[in-house]
């Protein structure tokens, strides 16, 4: 008997010997039991055991592509960052998403969303990790577990509590402004598509001369479709005749070569300007606050984004993609934002525990300028090398320092660091950021929408408010609300008054305002 020749279509096991019979076990007679010695049986049903590993934390419903970032204005006094010099292309690849829910949740709730951008650029992996908001609802570290903990489901019944998520932004003043667009139509997009990237914190550009411009970025939707956002009664209908919308409607638009576009955006700032009188009142490292919306900090264009390729497989390239803000490339560092210092650990480190400690070596998270990163990282689960391989040799480079081997990586000069110089003393404490807007700030949010919206705004709210159990936890939410603005917490209170005493009539809401954030469907 020949020896079989393999080919690409000849199936094997997973060290590729070839198979005859995958469809039927091994047993002794017709009647007999299983057998040990049945190693493929014992392989897919071992592989089987092991094909997922823990979803995201927040952000676990979403989708990702991939595309390129052109650079179009110059800006080259500001950054010496490589990837924002005028003309150059970037690749990109993206990840979409929601952020609440578990990954087999429906993406048209209402929901706060991300949008993460992972450059392949030549200094390495850049991610700018974006919002859909221009505001975060927390403004220290120190809160984020307790927020994430506040928004996801009851630990008791499993299921969503509108009483813990007021109980909690109720009392977290800061988070007023977020609330209100929350509540907005900008929770309800229709799709992907539709949504902004706001980078929300304030970050530090570095130019060639190590001169500073402070800058906060978004991306722009240049969507052309004439319906951008949902009702709540479409987003209610659509989470559950069509849970994967989004993710249909961003697949579906690439592959009909329909891409997706976003307009980058940058406003700068000196560091005098952040020391004057237009932040007096909130810190310009405040991430709850937007910065004054005047000509000295209008939005520039930068660039232009678009996502022109799906993935191949979903699970590797979008499930195990891996972003966080520590991903920056020199021209770009972290600005001293209390939030955004908490997740230069946070975000890596919950990739560390999704994915693995070697997650940074899959195809999608690895840099491409460099065929191996070269450090002193060693070994770990799934490690497939050890720090870079001296040129013509399979040998690594040692992986300790100082060594006088002459191959071993070099450091760069100090100037071509991402780290900044800025001057830091103090007596050590904990410093809230002082502020007197916190409630003022979201009424001008809220002012700012049209009249229809307002209402809108209002009836969301009083929805989901109407719904809590603890009077208190209501009086305490409403009270911030009338502090910012009296008419505004006036028209808030009897809408819920009104929404109370239509439920002890046995009335249901009206159709068009059905769906709160994600309580009506349980309480």
């Amino acid at each position: 008997m020949t020896v079989p020749q393999i080919t690409g279509t000849t199936l094997t096991t997973d060290g590729g010997v070839p198979l005859d019979d995958n469809q039927i076990t091994q047993t002794p007679g017709v009647n007999g039991p299983n057998l040990l010695q049945d190693w493929w049986l014992i392989e897919k049903l071992a592989r089987a055991n092991r094909e997922r590993i823990p979803e995201r934390i927040t952000h676990a419903k979403g989708t990702g592509a991939y595309g390129v970032l052109e650079i179009t204005a110059d800006i080259k006094s500001k950054t010496k960052a490589d990837f924002l010099q005028q003309g150059r292309k970037t690749e990109a690849f993206v990840r979409l998403s929601n952020v609440t829910y578990e990954r087999g949740s429906a993406d048209t709730i209402r929901d706060h969303r991300g949008f993460a951008v992972k450059l392949y650029t030549n200094h390495g992996i850049c991610d700018l990790v974006n919002f859909a908001y221009p505001v975060f609802s927390i403004r220290d570290g120190y809160k984020y577990s307790d927020l994430i903990h506040a928004v996801k489901k009851d630990p008791k019944t499993n299921l969503p509590q509108v009483d813990m998520f007021f109980d909690f932004f109720g009392q977290v003043k800061e988070s007023l402004p977020s609330t209100v667009y929350f509540y907005s139509k900008y929770s309800l997009p229709n799709g992907f598509t539709n949504i902004n990237g706001y980078g929300v914190h304030t970050f530090i550009l570095v130019n060639e001369a190590y001169e500073h411009t402070y800058v906060r970025w978004k991306f722009v939707n240049q969507s052309t479709d004439t319906k951008k956002w949902l009702s709540p009664k479409e987003a209610a209908e659509l989470a559950g005749l069509a849970p994967d919308y989004a993710v249909h409607d961003l697949h579906d638009r690439i592959e009909k070569n329909d891409f997706p576009t976003w307009k980058l955006q940058m406003q700068f700032a000196t560091a005098a300007q952040l020391s004057g009188s237009d932040f007096k009142d909130y810190s310009p490292f405040d991430a709850t606050k937007e910065w004054p919306k005047t000509d000295a900090y209008k939005w520039q264009d930068i660039g232009t984004l678009t996502l022109n390729r799906n993935p191949e497989n979903y699970f590797e390239e979008v499930e195990q993609s891996g972003f966080s803000p520590h991903n920056l490339v020199p021209g770009l560092a972290a600005s001293p934002d209390h939030v955004l210092q908490s997740r230069l650990f946070a975000y890596a480190d919950t990739q560390r525990y999704r994915i693995g400690p070697n997650y940074m070596q899959l195809k999608v998270n690895a840099p491409k300028n460099v065929k191996y990163a070269q450090n002193q990282n060693r070994d770990g689960p799934m490690n497939v090398f050890n720090g870079g391989v001296k040129p013509g040799s399979k040998a690594p480079y040692p992986n300790y320092e100082p060594t006088q081997d002459k191959d071993a990586p070099t450091q760069v000069n100090p100037a071509f660091s991402t780290w900044t110089a800025d001057a830091v003393s103090g007596k050590v404490g904990r410093f809230y950021y002082p502020t007197t807007v916190d409630l003022t700030s979201a009424y001008d949010i809220f002012n700012s929408f049209p009249a229809q919206e307002q209402d809108d705004n209002i009836t969301n709210m009083a929805l989901d408010l109407s719904k809590v159990d603890n009077d208190k936890i209501v009086t305490s939410f409403v009270t911030n609300v009338t502090a910012a603005n009296a008419a505004w917490g006036e028209r808030l209170s009897a809408a819920i008054v009104h929404l109370k005493e239509e439920k002890k009539k046995g009335k249901r809401p009206d159709e068009h305002h059905r769906q709160g954030r994600h309580f009506g469907h349980y309480h």
